[in-house]
């Protein structure tokens, strides 16, 4: 049985200065692959970001590894980390050079499950692309805080 999970993300601050846009992804999951406190999801995004004088759109496709931390009546506390590839649509970014069109999205961050059946989660976390030196320029995109919000459907 497959769950999936539609997420929405806001930038609070970030690396440049002035960015601002959104991510939305599905994250499917299959219990097979739970590993005794962690569960694996698999992530497909596509993330719009802005500056004053520039855009760059970005789909990824990224594994998430889900560390449960407490367990509690109506909450769990949980912890995600994710890297995985990524197309970005532009080599320059408000005058950061990227290098090349593709990068690794790296994600990691806090989050908390609430309600009745913990449908609804919401996370903190830090995104970062980067080509790893793939090229010779890897300005990369740091944004340091980005909240999630993100609901349960199961199948």
């Amino acid at each position: 049985m497959s769950t999936s999970i539609p997420t929405v993300m806001f930038p609070f601050n970030s690396q440049p200065p002035n960015i601002y846009g959104y991510r939305a992804s599905l994250q499917v999951h299959n219990p097979r692959f739970n590993i005794i406190q962690s569960k694996f999801f698999l992530d497909l995004s596509y993330a719009n970001w802005n500056t004053t004088q520039s855009h760059i759109s970005i789909i990824a496709i990224a594994p998430i590894l889900r560390f449960s931390l407490y367990d509690a009546k109506l909450t769990t506390l949980f912890f995600d980390l994710s890297a995985g590839p990524s197309y970005l649509s532009k080599t320059i970014f408000d005058h950061r050079h990227q290098g090349i069109h593709y990068a690794f999205q790296l994600i990691a961050g806090p989050g908390l499950k609430i309600g009745k059946n913990k449908n609804t989660a919401i996370s903190w976390k830090i995104m970062h692309y980067s080509n790893s030196r793939l090229s010779h320029h890897n300005a990369g995109i740091t944004i340091p805080i980005v909240v999630s919000v993100s609901h349960l459907f199961k199948n």
